[in-house]
């Protein structure tokens, strides 16, 4: 069996204590910006500081204008995966800020959109990918913080690999959790 259930995870292994911690990321969409210099022919996906983004695209909207999408990177506001999502003004007031210092142009762009999404994130911002200590028929795949989807062939055949016994594709001991004593620790 293969548990990947994401910020859930501690609700069925919350006796293991996985150092796995569950936080909020918002993503500002920005319209209004020239194309001839936030367009994907002149301007590229970024990281600078702890915040990245994306050139104007219009698949970012439902219809018309394409939106810059920036992002902050720095594991954001902890939260209970099961709570309603809201916007913390005081938080987005700060993000824009940051934003505006490395792209002074977004002062004058409208702020479009806010959307949200949540990060289980571990504390060294490596995945676990491993058996169970005390059910090594259970795999589980947690802490993905943030990098899931962009690794998510290689996880799949990591996951699969676990579950069928054979070579994994790369080395699986910096995903392995005894990497964290604790929990280590409180299973042994």
């Amino acid at each position: 069996m293969v548990l990947a259930i994401g910020p859930w995870i501690h609700y069925l292994l919350g006796s293991l204590q996985l150092p796995v911690r569950m936080t909020r990321q918002y993503l500002l969409y920005f319209a209004n910006l020239p194309v001839e210099d936030f367009g994907s022919q002149s301007f590229p996906a970024f990281f600078a500081r702890d915040l990245y983004g994306f050139p104007l695209h219009s698949s970012f909207t439902a219809s018309g204008p394409a939106w810059l999408k920036v992002a902050s990177h720095d594991f954001g506001i902890p939260v209970d995966p099961d709570e309603a999502p809201t916007v913390e003004k005081d938080y987005i007031t700060q993000l824009r800020y940051n934003i505006e210092e490395i792209l002074p142009a977004v002062r004058d762009a409208t702020l479009a959109q806010i959307e949200s999404c949540m990060y289980d994130v571990t504390d060294d911002e490596d995945f676990i990918l491993d058996r169970l200590p005390d059910d090594p028929r259970i795999v589980i795949g947690t802490g993905l913080s943030g990098h899931g989807f962009k690794f998510g062939p290689m996880i799949g055949e990591m996951l699969c690999s676990l579950v069928r016994e054979t070579e994994p594709p790369v080395s699986m001991r910096r995903f392995q959790l005894a990497r964290f004593s604790r929990v280590h620790e409180s299973v042994a």
